[in-house]
């Protein structure tokens, strides 16, 4: 059953396969939004948990691979540089999340070396 949901899903970043159910679903999200903009988290996870689209399928991705600002930038630094180091090494994507503002999450990725380049003016 897919709507057995016990995580909640945060939504700064999502893998999303284009399927009928997928499409049916995001419009959904879409629509509940235009209502109530600042809640789309909650109304994302609301809506896994609801029986209207049916065929959705879902599952989290690794925090490892895939880990939150908490873990990257405080938990796994904790840890000691080689713990740290060999964790770092493994991640695809971090999330840049729990601080408070785009000035603050570009210097955060400025000082661990993950910001690339500025886009031209």
């Amino acid at each position: 059953d897919y709507h057995n949901v016990t995580t909640y899903y945060c939504t700064g970043y999502l893998v999303i396969a284009q399927t009928p159910a997928s499409i049916a679903f995001l419009s959904r999200w879409e629509k509940e939004l235009q209502s109530n903009p600042q809640l789309n988290q909650p109304i994302f996870n609301s809506l896994l948990r609801s029986t209207e689209i049916p065929e959705i399928r879902h599952g989290g991705l690794g925090e490892m691979k895939f880990p939150p600002g908490r873990l990257y930038f405080d938990e796994w630094v904790k840890e000691g540089r080689e713990s740290e180091r060999l964790k770092k090494k493994k991640t695809m994507v971090v999330h840049n999340n729990y601080i408070i503002g785009h000035d603050a999450k570009k210097r955060r990725f400025q000082e661990q070396d993950l910001w690339m380049n500025d886009m031209p003016k």
